[in-house]
């Protein structure tokens, strides 16, 4: 599926792309890689030697974690009293200064701004952080630059860095072997802010396992192959 081929049967992920590993244009070397391929509704991690999978494992943490962080802020901000909107001076006025009785009328009070659904965010975030199409009806207080984004969607970006981590961790363990190498494959790494954020994370360079590109390098060396 990265690739845009369809996968037959129960073909999962990391299988899929242990294929794209043997083509010419794949990072490497290494002795051992973990490929962190995020989907909208999971992650798949898979280990690879330099010829063959050695460990896969999917966990339940996806891109939609960092969209479920902007419904989640633009929830709390739309509830009445929220304090990020409300941040104002209640003191009564003092008699004879403006706000008092005959004198000119307070300001109004500030509009919580809406709240936003799953796919708004999601929009919103390809947008933002993807160079993807600006959605449509986009309110102005839901106009956010990419630091301001990337600081509301922090927290799941944290946590699959720490799903990740733990996995890692286990395979070193049990096996006595760490990785050497980290590729980050998937749509939500166009975001080179995401996978700066990710990598930095857990400690490894950034790496984008970029499977169209791969495939396409690897037809272009049969293709060469053929003309030989």
């Amino acid at each position: 599926r990265p690739a845009g081929l369809a996968l037959p049967g129960v073909t999962l992920t990391p299988a899929a792309l242990l294929g794209l590993y043997r083509l010419p244009g794949a990072p490497g070397p290494f002795s051992l890689a973990a490929n962190i391929h995020v989907e909208n509704d999971f992650t798949a991690i898979g280990l690879y030697t330099s010829d063959r999978m050695v460990f896969s494992r999917y966990i339940r943490s996806g891109a939609k974690g960092m969209a479920d962080e902007l419904v989640e802020h633009f929830r709390a901000l739309s509830k009445p009293g929220a304090p990020d909107m409300h941040d104002i001076d209640l003191e009564l006025p003092l008699p004879g200064t403006t706000g008092g009785a005959g004198g000119p009328p307070s300001a109004p009070l500030p509009v919580p701004p809406q709240a936003m659904d799953i796919d708004q965010a999601q929009a919103l975030i390809r947008h933002v952080l993807m160079g993807g199409p600006e959605p449509e009806g986009l309110a102005p207080e839901h106009r956010l630059e990419r630091a301001q984004v990337m600081e509301i969607v922090s927290p799941a970006l944290e946590r699959l860095a720490r799903q990740v981590e733990r996995t890692l961790e286990y395979y070193a363990t049990s096996q006595q072997q760490r990785c050497d190498a980290l590729h980050f494959s998937g749509a939500v790494f166009a975001s080179d802010e995401v996978l700066q954020s990710l990598a930095g994370q857990l400690g490894y360079p950034a790496v984008l396992f970029d499977a169209p590109a791969i495939l396409r390098r690897g037809q272009e060396h049969v293709a060469e192959d053929l003309r030989m």
